[in-house]
């Protein structure tokens, strides 16, 4: 028996689909299997259901009992301190990083060598937990997770319907984060920070000024949370629709550019698109100079980008725009008017820890 069990939590999607893909990862690099998880309630999934995101990803009964029981020895294991049965392990933060490896099931690979746990005979179960590790270490898992998202029918049938009502011009996807109020003083660093409704206004307003699109609204709100942006932009939105969740981060996914929220959800719906993204400068953290901007402490991160970085003529992966922009970086407005056809040119990506370019 080689299992590797992902440990989930009541929290929302966007959150616990890293831990899946690490465990996906190291079943795939280590010989093992990847063990469905039991989900638990989440408030996150509406209309509610006893078994959270379980309405998108059903485990049968044998795999359910599996996990519970496995879950179960890992219980018995932490509060005796004894092995039962056979190793039981867990993959955690320090284990990781003191591998030196970037990808998830690498690290894992070397982490069981050292324990002479890697012949594919010997038994042993794994499990993982938490967001550390990043997006850096399940790149190889994106095609992985994607088809797992389009694994339910009716979330999938939805994703084709608007696919099919927005074609033939650009889509960008805007997504507005509204169930969190919006903190006072600095917001840097901040996750879930509800952003102004005029921000995203302005910034809609300014690219339809551009290129002939369709804007697809993406939010946890109401109509009357997000009225003045439907009155100003009229999108196409889900709004009011049942279980949301998979097909919000798929249309982002689709879409050829993503305006976003300081959320898990928009970084998911980013790291399954390869296309540019607009994310708020306003929560970043700002390196020495003031120019550039990083998704999490820079001090962890130092700037290792060139000068030439800071040229506002280049398609950008990352475009980082200020709530008071004045305008669309020229980059920017190249990419709209190409109709989302030119490439990528600086791949600086915020959600990889690289230092993005902040336009003024």
């Amino acid at each position: 028996m080689r299992i590797v069990l992902p440990e989930v939590t009541p929290q929302g999607f966007g959150s616990n689909f890293i831990t899946l893909a690490k465990a996906w990862l190291i079943a795939k690099v280590c010989d093992m299997e990847y063990q469905k998880p039991v989900w638990p309630f989440s408030e996150h999934v509406k209309p509610a259901t006893p078994n959270g995101f379980g309405y998108y990803f059903p485990t049968t009964r044998t795999e359910a009992i599996r996990y519970r029981l496995l879950s179960y020895q890992f219980r018995i294991h932490n509060k005796l301190r004894t092995q039962f049965l056979w190793p039981t392990l867990s993959f955690k933060r320090d284990h990781y990083y003191n591998s030196g490896i970037t990808d998830m099931g690498k690290a894992a690979e070397l982490y069981l060598h050292k324990r002479h746990l890697d012949d594919p005979s010997r038994s042993v179960v794994m499990r993982v937990s938490g967001m550390w590790g990043g997006y850096n270490s399940i790149v190889a898992a994106r095609d992985w997770v994607r088809n797992l998202m389009l694994s339910h029918e009716d979330t999938c049938r939805r994703l084709e319907s608007i696919l099919w009502q927005t074609q033939n011009k650009m889509r960008i996807a805007v997504h507005i984060r509204t169930s969190e109020a919006q903190g006072e003083g600095s917001i840097r660093g901040k996750w879930l920070v509800r952003l102004p409704l005029d921000w995203y206004i302005r910034l809609c307003h300014a690219i339809q000024e551009q290129t002939d699109c369709h804007i697809i609204l993406v939010t946890d709100g109401t109509e009357e949370d997000v009225g003045e942006f439907l009155d100003e932009v009229d999108p196409v939105h889900i709004i009011g629709e049942p279980y949301q969740d998979l097909l919000g981060a798929l249309l982002m996914a689709e879409s050829d550019l993503v305006i976003c929220s300081n959320s898990t959800y928009s970084r998911l719906g980013c790291f399954l698109n390869d296309k540019p993204y607009i994310w708020p400068a306003d929560v970043l953290f700002k390196d020495s100079s003031r120019r550039f901007g990083y998704l999490w402490n820079h001090r962890q991160n130092p700037l290792t980008q060139p000068e030439d970085r800071t040229d506002e003529w280049s398609v950008r992966r990352a475009f980082a725009i200020p709530l008071d922009f004045r305008t669309l970086p020229p980059g920017l407005r190249l990419y709209l008017n190409s109709g989302g056809t030119l490439p990528v040119e600086i791949h600086d990506d915020l959600l990889y820890r690289d230092a993005v370019y902040i336009h003024t």
